[in-house]
């Protein structure tokens, strides 16, 4: 879904993890902890040795954004970084990289047998969530459905007000 008379902006050189901790709010030490274990890969400007100023994108925001969600939810860090991998990729197909925004915003984590370390992990579109198969169906016992829309929209609009 999309929101109408929204312009976002676009800061052509990336932000510095001072302003991608403000407008995420997690810790700027945080922000340079997951990127060291790579659950974030600065899309702008990645660190290429001692003293490099790393640049995240929006898309960069919105991938941490996801990880405090996700640690908020009790995931473990080794779980996290096994979920962030796949979301990395599965995210490129909603974002369009050339304006560093997403092409639709109402998308859904679907995590099945989030306790095991073989978790599933695909990135939904509303529409493409199938509920009652999910629970008649399933071949899988458990599984969680995180929406993550608010969380991309509350990255947006930080990022413009910078």
């Amino acid at each position: 879904m999309k929101k109408p008379g929204l312009q976002i902006l676009r800061k052509q050189d990336g932000y510095i993890r001072k302003e991608a901790s403000e407008i995420t709010q997690i810790r700027a030490r945080t922000i340079q902890y997951y990127t060291d274990r790579g659950f974030v890969k600065p899309d702008v400007a990645a660190p290429t040795g001692r003293g490099t100023t790393r640049r995240y994108s929006r898309k960069n925001l919105v991938e941490l954004s996801f990880i405090r969600e996700l640690s908020a939810h009790g995931y473990t860090l080794e779980k996290i970084e096994i979920i962030m991998e796949k979301v990395r990729e599965s995210l490129k197909k909603y974002w369009d990289k050339s304006d560093d925004k997403p092409c639709v915003t109402d998308l859904f984590l679907l995590l099945k047998e989030p306790s095991t370390k073989d978790v599933e992990v695909q990135l939904l579109m509303k529409e493409e969530i199938r509920l009652e198969e999910l629970i008649t169906r399933s071949t899988f016992r458990n599984f969680s459905i995180i929406g993550l829309e608010g969380i991309i929209w509350m990255i947006l609009e930080a990022a413009n007000g910078t």
